[in-house]
């Protein structure tokens, strides 16, 4: 298995987090919105977010492992960030991304666990400066 030791995220997928982030800024729940900053922070919150997720699609890619990219609108919730079938499953990935060195725990909201179950929890941290991206589990 290939593990790189930092995902960096730049060109294209940088750009895909940022137009995301940048488009779903108004639509993102207030109920996710921990910090002040209103939409400003909204969308640097959900860019992070991708960001995460963006390297955990390169380590999908580096190792051959089949997915499918969630494509949900930016207006919409989605129902997982990656989809992993096989011929007898179908596992919902939810890619949690870190941006501090506090940032201890994986943490979902019960609600969003009840009502919108995921799979797979991988967990991220995320190094703002470089957009550098380590998996963590």
């Amino acid at each position: 298995m290939i593990i790189r030791e930092n995902y960096v995220i730049t060109g294209p997928l940088y750009q895909e987090a940022l137009q995301y982030a940048e488009r779903s800024k108004a639509f993102t729940s207030n109920r996710h919105d921990f910090h002040a900053g209103g939409l400003e922070n909204k969308k640097k919150k959900m860019f992070e977010g991708k960001l995460g997720e963006k390297a955990v699609k390169l380590f999908f890619l580096d190792n051959k492992i089949q997915f499918i990219e969630d494509h949900t609108g930016y207006d919409e919730r989605d129902e997982y960030d990656f989809l992993l079938v096989n011929k007898t499953e179908r596992l919902k990935v939810d890619v949690k991304t870190r941006t501090e060195t506090y940032h201890k725990r994986t943490l979902e909201m019960v609600e969003q666990a009840r009502s919108h179950p995921k799979d797979i929890f991988i967990s991220v941290r995320l190094f703002r400066e470089t957009n550098a991206v380590k998996l963590i589990g």
